[in-house]
C-alpha cells in the first residue's frame, strides 16, 4: 500500500476513534499514563515532546510536572484528538496550538535551549502506531 494512502487512512480512523477512544481509552490507561510520565522524570523547566499524545492525557502529566517554566508539546497523527487536547489546554489555562499539533507551551523561555527542536525528556506512552516507512 502506497505509504501517503496507510497515513491517510491511519488518520481517518483515528480522528473516527476519537470519542470512543476518549470514554472508553483513557479512564482505563490514566493511571499507567501518570505511572509513565513520573518515570520519564520531567523537572520543572524542562521540554518533553509527548509522542502519539492522543487527547493530551500525558502531555498534562507532563506539564504539571515541568510547570510554568517549562514547556511540553504533544504530537498526533489525529487532527480531532488534537483539537480535543487543545480545547483542553484553553479551558485549563494553558496556551495551545490547534492543527495537526498541540502545544503545551507553559512559557517562552529565551535560552540556548530554546532553539528549535531541543527537548530534555520524551514520552510516547502506549504508542500504538503502524507507520509505512518509505525509503
Amino acid at each position: 500500500m502506497d505509504a501517503r494512502v496507510f497515513r491517510r487512512v491511519q488518520r481517518y480512523g483515528c480522528d473516527a476513534a476519537t470519542e470512543a477512544y476518549d470514554r472508553g481509552w483513557v479512564p482505563f490507561s490514566e493511571p499507567l499514563t501518570e505511572s509513565c510520565v513520573a518515570h520519564a522524570t520531567p523537572v520543572p523547566g524542562e521540554r518533553v515532546l509527548d509522542l502519539a499524545t492522543g487527547t493530551g492525557v500525558a502531555a498534562f502529566a507532563a506539564a504539571r510536572a515541568v510547570g510554568p517554566a517549562g514547556a511540553v508539546t504533544g504530537l498526533d497523527i489525529s487532527e480531532k484528538m488534537v483539537a480535543l487536547a487543545a480545547s483542553r489546554a484553553v479551558n485549563g489555562g494553558v496556551e495551545a496550538v490547534t492543527g495537526s499539533r498541540v502545544g503545551l507551551d507553559q512559557r517562552s523561555r529565551e535560552t540556548d535551549r530554546d532553539r528549535p527542536g531541543h527537548t530534555d525528556r520524551a514520552t510516547a506512552n502506549l504508542l500504538i502506531v503502524a507507520s509505512a516507512v518509505t525509503s
